[in-house]
């Protein structure tokens, strides 16, 4: 096994790091949408939606220290945990 890390461009990790912002906005209305407008009961998505949001989380770090790894010299934590304002 070579020593070498598989690498991507930085760039990537920052067009990585949008989709991840969009999915995470996407599951937040589909909880509005179930929870609000479609008035389902919490025990029928609660458990599964904790689950989602679990590894979402999970990734976005996995991802993160990644992209650190690769690119110590220009990663910032800003890249996949942005400040509400931008």
């Amino acid at each position: 096994m070579s020593d070498r890390l598989q690498s991507t461009e930085f760039e990537q990790w920052e067009e990585i790091a949008e989709a991840m912002d969009e999915l995470q906005e996407a599951q937040k209305r589909l909880l509005d949408e179930i929870a609000q407008n479609g008035n389902v009961p919490k025990t029928v998505y609660r458990s599964v939606y904790s689950d989602l949001s679990e590894a979402q989380s999970q990734l976005k770090s996995n991802l993160d220290d990644r992209m650190f790894k690769e690119h110590p010299d220009r990663a910032e934590i800003d890249v996949f945990y942005r400040s509400p304002d931008g």
